[in-house]
């Protein structure tokens, strides 16, 4: 239920947002909300990136795996003349190696080598998360979707009428709206 107001409150502010022209409200609520809302997804979109740039999503570091910012550990133990192998002076938490690049200068050539358990690993529970995330989320935010659009139109067509009435207007529309979607996604599931 808490899930379910959250994204009302969310694609509300969003839908009045995309009604008014991509202006903020005028009211002074809905501004505040409007921008509690975008300010909210710009951080949680700067975090969501930071995670997947530097934890790679738990317990190894991307960043400082890909990126050759030490040349001076070659490897010892290359036979070819002429390749060499640059490793990290920054290990993973777990001091495990997540990529490894080797030159070779005679063919000036790059190899680009990964471990696959990390690789199988991250695409197995990605889509895990993605599953997960169709059943619990997607259902919730349809709903919220619908009932933050009826409500964002109904708060625009009531603009000269009495507070109480008018929220009373908007709260229905919203309460109908989510109910009705709700009741529609719930049939489906039991038509199929």
């Amino acid at each position: 239920m808490f899930q379910l107001i959250i994204l009302f409150l969310f694609s509300f502010a969003v839908f009045i947002f995309i009604s008014d022209n991509f202006k903020f409200s005028n009211n002074k609520f809905i501004f505040l909300l409007q921008k509690f809302v975008f300010y909210s997804l710009n951080f949680a979109l700067i975090v969501l990136v930071g995670w997947m740039l530097y934890l790679g999503g738990g317990n190894i570091s991307i960043l400082g795996s890909i990126f050759l910012d030490s040349e001076d550990e070659a490897a010892e133990d290359s036979d070819d003349e002429g390749v060499e192998s640059y490793k990290n002076k920054e290990k993973s938490p777990k001091e495990k190696d997540v990529v490894r690049v080797t030159e070779n200068t005679k063919n000036d050539t790059y190899a680009f080598e990964m471990n696959k358990k990390i690789v199988d690993s991250a695409i197995e529970k990605g889509q895990e998360l993605v599953v997960e995330g169709l059943k619990d989320v997607a259902p919730k935010l349809g709903v919220a979707a619908a009932a933050g659009k009826a409500a964002a139109e109904a708060i625009k067509h009531t603009g000269g009428r009495a507070p109480v009435p008018r929220l009373l207007t908007v709260g229905s529309a919203a309460f109908v709206t989510a109910a009705g979607t709700s009741l529609g996604l719930e049939l489906g599931k039991a038509a199929t």
